[in-house]
């Protein structure tokens, strides 16, 4: 028997249907998601922001005098640059969230908990995804 069927059987024998472990999975998944596009957003805007700084603006903490008291055009373009290369990092997880590994992450924690007697735990992540599935937020996926 593979871990993953131990696992299940786990699950199983506890009374954890399959179902509320992929129920779960999502409900993870979408957070992910809601997570990382807030991300991206909070880029965005800081992106915008260094579109607006000039060279020469002093930088705020430090101290007149200082070698790197005032922005410089290769600051900024290099800021910009950082900014987009992480935008468009979250924007590619945000569109390829593992699933799988979220299921596999989910299913090992949850035979652990039990083994240990910790049904409370795993009952109350279903819970939580239960109100989640009722409230008809897994519809409604945050757009980039």
């Amino acid at each position: 028997m593979s871990e993953r069927e131990q696992h299940e059987a786990a699950l199983i024998a506890a009374g954890i249907s399959l179902d509320d472990l992929e129920l779960v999975a999502q409900h993870r998944a979408a957070d992910k998601r809601t997570e990382l596009v807030a991300k991206i957003a909070q880029l965005r805007d800081a992106a915008n922001w260094a579109a607006d700084a000039r060279p020469g603006e002093w930088i705020p903490g430090t101290a007149p005098g200082d070698r790197h008291e005032k922005t410089t055009q290769a600051d900024i373009d290099g800021a910009q640059r950082v900014l987009g290369a992480l935008q468009a990092r979250y924007a590619v997880e945000t569109a390829h969230i593992d699933l799988d590994r979220i299921r596999d992450y989910t299913r090992r924690a949850w035979a652990r908990r039990l083994s240990e007697g910790d049904r409370e735990t795993v009952q109350m992540t279903i819970d939580r995804a239960r109100r989640w599935d009722a409230a008809g937020r897994h519809a409604t996926a945050p757009a980039l």
